[in-house]
């Protein structure tokens, strides 16, 4: 792959489309399934996300209720510990110079203390388990996770910007995958679509149109026909082990944004690898796939229920529609997001196959304006805009860290 890409991308850092007119290992509720990638059975995860944050909450609740019990403890101990650290102190941080007295001193302060001192923990550890805290700074990719990622599944982050396309099985990965290169099933360049992948031992290999894969984990570089520079990887679907595992495994920290496709409601591991892509600053884009099949659904409940629906035109009928999947999208997905602190300006509803249409259109430079789409062109748009940033972010920090000038580092 890239055998015509001979220079960094680093010198522009800008991508741009034209258009005519967006616990890591629970256990608690699974059904049976086998992991193919190891030597042991395994079960595909099914935590929803509402349930992740009901789980998460229930242990923040026991941890306040632990700490609340600890409070007749706290109460006996301070004047104990008061006593402790007053009598024992080094003979220049004596207040008397003997240590019966300070002692005596350190354990009616304790006791002063006592009522205090229980409100003062529980306060602190509210404010841990449910106060905002400050981020970390982002864990930007090292020369050597790069290296292990070129070498352990082709990435290649000197000529390509790297997309990963992420979620459980079913949801319709690589469906939205060939929606965004515009390949139609059967195309011969086109992502296989299938409900999970098919894991081996594993082996990189690169075909003749530059599509990089690894036999074993079936995780596949797919390069656009129009901007040579976007890579798009389809990665296999999160159904074994924990995100965190999954997300190390596959390097998803060197690449410039993650995509996590979702169809009717949000997987708690979506949430983890959202979580750990913002711990490594890489932009992530949540995609409601399958809208087309939803909007289909309403309308046939809209045909049946309201006989008024037949006078609408096939357009009126889609616009209503989707005006009822967005609001309950609004109910679900938004809502599960604003718990777990994710702003619903990243989250896209989208259906491949409109997608599909739309960068059709896009390379036979056709009118967009009769297609029916909802987030599709938005996102298109915005994930451009947000790996172009992303990777300008990667240089100006590891300039800065090494002090040289930014336009003399490669991507």
């Amino acid at each position: 792959m890239g055998s015509s890409q001979s220079s960094s991308i680093g010198s522009s850092h800008s991508i741009s489309i034209h258009d005519d007119d967006d616990n890591d290992n629970n256990q608690s509720v699974r059904i049976s399934g086998t992991c193919k990638n190891s030597n042991t059975s395994s079960t595909y995860n099914t935590v929803t996300a509402d349930r992740l944050w009901i789980i998460e909450n229930a242990k923040k609740g026991a941890q306040a209720i632990g700490v609340t019990l600890m409070s007749p403890f706290v109460v006996i101990a301070c004047p104990i510990i008061g006593a402790y650290e007053f009598g024992t102190a080094l003979d220049q941080e004596l207040l008397t110079g003997s240590c019966i007295v300070d002692g005596t001193l350190g354990f009616l302060l304790g006791v002063i203390a006592s009522p205090i001192a229980p409100f003062l923990v529980m306060w602190q550890q509210m404010e841990v388990l449910f106060g905002t805290t400050t981020r970390p700074p982002p864990l930007l990719p090292s020369v050597e996770y790069r290296d292990h990622a070129r070498q352990s599944m082709g990435l290649d982050s000197d000529n390509y910007y790297n997309v990963a396309i992420v979620g459980c099985p079913g949801t319709g990965k690589s469906a939205l995958l060939n929606g965004l290169l515009g390949y139609k099933e059967g195309h011969a360049d086109a992502a296989p679509v299938r409900e999970a992948a098919d894991i081996s031992n594993t082996t990189t290999t690169v075909n003749a149109h530059g599509a990089r894969s690894n036999s074993g984990d079936k995780s596949r570089g797919y390069k656009h026909p129009l901007l040579h520079s976007l890579m798009l990887w389809d990665m296999p679907s999160v159904n074994c082990g924990s995100a965190k595992q999954y997300f190390h495994r596959h390097c998803l920290g060197a690449f410039d944004a993650l995509v996590i496709v979702s169809a009717e409601r949000l997987m708690a591991t979506d949430i983890k690898l959202a979580r750990r892509a913002i711990d490594y600053d890489v932009p992530v884009f949540f995609v409601r796939n399958k809208a087309d099949a939803a909007i289909a659904s309403k309308i046939r409940k809209m045909s049946i229920s309201n006989k008024n629906a037949s006078k609408k035109s096939p357009a009126e009928k889609w616009a209503s529609a989707v005006a009822q999947l967005t609001e309950e999208v609004d109910r679900t997905y938004c809502r599960t997001m604003r718990n777990f602190g994710f702003g619903t300006e990243t989250l896209y509803i989208i259906s491949a196959w409109a997608l599909q249409d739309f960068v059709i259109a896009l390379k036979d430079h056709k009118p967009t304006a009769e297609l029916r789409l909802i987030h599709e062109k938005l996102l298109i748009i915005n994930l451009l805009d947000a790996i172009a940033e992303h990777r300008r972010k990667c240089i100006t920090t590891h300039a800065e860290q090494e002090h040289v000038d930014p336009m003399t580092l490669p991507v």
